[in-house]
């Protein structure tokens, strides 16, 4: 499945911090922030979540009257 970016900007900015990261000019911790902070974050499986609100169950909420 291909990764889908933010928007278009977060293409050069994570090439850039690959290139980086390939030479040792910044480390896997940070190079995770950018894959981070660059791609649309993968949705989870229904059959491996865990949430009750993934998987569509009704969960009550309750706002309070101020």
């Amino acid at each position: 499945m291909d990764r889908k970016y933010r928007s278009e900007a977060m293409e050069p900015i994570y090439e850039n911090a690959l290139a980086n990261f390939e030479i040792g000019a910044i480390s896997e911790e940070r190079f995770r922030e950018y894959e981070r902070a660059c791609f649309v974050p993968e949705t989870p499986d229904i059959e491996s979540a865990s949430s009750s609100s993934v998987m569509g169950i009704p969960v009550p909420a309750y706002a309070s009257k101020a």
